[in-house]
């Protein structure tokens, strides 16, 4: 059977039934079932890898107080993490904590090294050219690495539903919302193939409005609905698309 790596490779038409039913395909045989933590995932992804992880500093540096901050986690279990982001005073305090950052914006230019992780945790939905992402970031992947991105679902149920009232969702720095599909388009259009994507299970909060909507989640979840509908981020994860099929043969 005929491998095919693109979808023009069926029809130049992104609406054809068979184009449609190939990335359907595709998409179905990467999903994988929800995890509990973010953190805890990734870092498992990273440990003993050389690790580049870009926007560290989440906005503000007082995130490094936070047991969720990303690359702490990334940190720890990592042989090495050089972390990146555009803020200046964000990296300079982070320098001074003692972590190997820079500043660099990815999206202009990838860094002269390669690395066997590259990880982009609630960032991609903050980034103008999105596409000059995932070209950097396949220019710094080593030849077997692996690169892991997070962003927020936008069909998650309590997000899905502020849209429908009409109410504001989310962050003003956010440019647009991904699903999968558009994931894996701009992947293939970098050399990366998404070979998995799972979702990150809505924690419980407090308050009994929150216990409430947790409930519904989890019954929503247990109906013919997408498991995601209680997952308040999803994780991508790509490999160039060569080291995939050579993977695939064995």
């Amino acid at each position: 059977m005929t491998t095919v790596n693109n979808w023009t490779e069926i029809s130049w038409d992104p609406n054809a039934p068979a184009v449609v039913a190939w990335r359907q395909a595709n998409l179905k045989a990467t999903r994988r079932v929800p995890v509990a933590s973010r953190e805890q995932y990734l870092a498992s992804l990273a440990r003993d890898r050389r690790v580049l992880d870009i926007g560290v500093v989440e906005h503000d540096v007082s995130n490094e107080a936070s047991g969720r901050w990303l690359h702490r986690h990334i940190v720890d279990a990592a042989a090495s993490c050089l972390g990146v982001d555009v803020l200046p005073e964000g990296i300079d305090a982070l320098r001074e904590g003692g972590y190997d950052v820079l500043v660099h914006d990815v999206t202009t230019s990838p860094l002269p090294e390669q690395f066997e992780l590259v990880v982009a945790g609630e960032l991609v939905e903050h980034v103008g050219s999105p596409q000059l992402l995932f070209e950097s970031v396949a220019a710094m992947l080593s030849p077997a690495g692996r690169f892991v991105l997070t962003t927020p679902n936008p069909y998650m149920l309590h997000r899905a539903w502020k849209h429908l009232r009409g109410d504001f969702p989310d962050s003003v720095d956010h440019v647009t919302m991904f699903e999968a599909s558009n994931l894996a388009e701009l992947g293939e259009r970098a050399g990366l193939e998404l070979v998995s994507w799972r979702g990150v299970r809505l924690r419980d909060l407090a308050g009994w409005r929150n216990r409430i909507a947790s409930v519904v989640r989890l019954g929503l979840a247990r109906t013919m609905l997408a498991a995601e509908i209680g997952c308040d981020s999803i994780i991508y994860e790509f490999c160039h698309r060569t080291e995939h099929a050579d993977r695939s043969k064995e």
